[in-house]
């Protein structure tokens, strides 16, 4: 069971409350925690990249964890053109594709459905594109049921973009993104067109 402050910055984290979820951590809190929420913030909000650095700096180099945000970081500012730095792409392609069918399995089997929304999201490109529609979809579910508001909000923007122009349903995802893109300042989806 998680601490109460775990809980509650966990909780935050998911409604797209980046601040309000490091300042719920106490002095002690587990820092795979703070580095996770701060990347978060960073990644969504484009804003707090020194600090996302300095949580990622704290944990154990060699730690799983600290493996997956250094490539968030890399990601990221490859994705957003922030000053992206000359081992970025090295750094976030270092095994990603490869390894996401093992990791769709290993959170289908746990029922993750939270990584599995991750993972589905990454593999869908890569598909044929009734399978990647269904990937789509798949990863906006099931970050709706587990109240992801960041994620989900995310998640309609690219599925949106990936149905045809003529299409109602993207019609719908457009318009829904959008104030749920503002209410949580995701800079790069309210310039999407």
């Amino acid at each position: 069971m998680l601490p109460d402050d775990a809980y509650v910055a966990r909780r935050l984290q998911l409604l797209g409350e980046w601040d309000a979820a490091l300042a719920a951590l106490g002095p002690d809190a587990e820092p795979e925690l703070r580095a996770e929420i701060a990347v978060d913030c960073w990644f969504f909000r484009i804003e707090g990249h020194e600090e996302a650095e300095k949580a990622v700096a704290a944990l154990d180099p060699a730690s799983p964890t600290a493996h997956l945000l250094t490539a968030r970081l890399s990601y990221s500012r490859l994705l957003f053109q922030r000053d992206p730095r000359a081992d970025d792409r090295a750094v976030a392609e270092a095994g990603a594709l490869p390894r996401y069918e093992t990791a769709l399995e290993n959170a289908t089997k746990y029922g993750d459905g939270y990584f599995e929304s991750y993972i589905v999201r990454h593999l869908a490109p890569h598909k044929e594109p009734t399978e990647r529609i269904a990937m789509l979809r798949r990863s906006l579910h099931l970050r709706a049921a587990l109240g992801a508001r960041p994620q989900t909000v995310a998640a309609q923007a690219l599925f949106a973009d990936n149905l045809p122009e003529n299409d109602p349903e993207r019609a719908e995802l457009m318009r829904t993104f959008r104030p749920g893109a503002e209410e949580l300042h995701i800079g790069w989806l309210l310039y999407e067109d």
